[in-house]
């Protein structure tokens, strides 16, 4: 399984994991070090950087005027994973009370190809 794959389970699109592993890949870099390791437009980079930064993904410092920017540890993905778990965890009644109160009303599902099959076998 790619890395990238993986990190994108944490919320992230296609292009924020491969920035986020071309940072890893780099370590502290510039924006442009940046966009040329993912292979994007420096200028939808900043963007993209800007959103791992308030994730807290990577952050950055100046160093001569220029704006770089350095990875967390991978260490804090597991971290945040637990973070959302343990939340959702503290909800989970109020979700199934939500679910249960509207159980009554018929519902309709449609199952497409093999994994829709499998699922009706599981379910019956």
């Amino acid at each position: 399984m790619k890395l990238e794959r993986i990190i994108e389970g944490y919320g992230l699109t296609k292009k924020q994991a491969n920035i986020y592993m071309a940072c890893l890949e780099l370590g502290p870099a510039s924006v442009q070090k940046i966009a040329q390791k993912a292979g994007l437009p420096r200028s939808s980079v900043y963007e993209m950087l800007d959103f791992l930064k308030k994730k807290g993904f990577v952050s950055s410092f100046l160093k001569r005027k220029t704006k770089y920017f350095n990875p967390e540890d991978p260490k804090q993905l597991v971290e945040l994973a637990r973070s959302n778990l343990e939340q959702f965890e503290r909800l989970l009644p109020q979700f199934n009370a939500l679910y249960a109160s509207k159980k009554d009303k018929p519902t309709t599902r449609f199952y497409e190809g093999r994994e829709g099959m499998r699922l009706i076998l599981e379910e019956i």
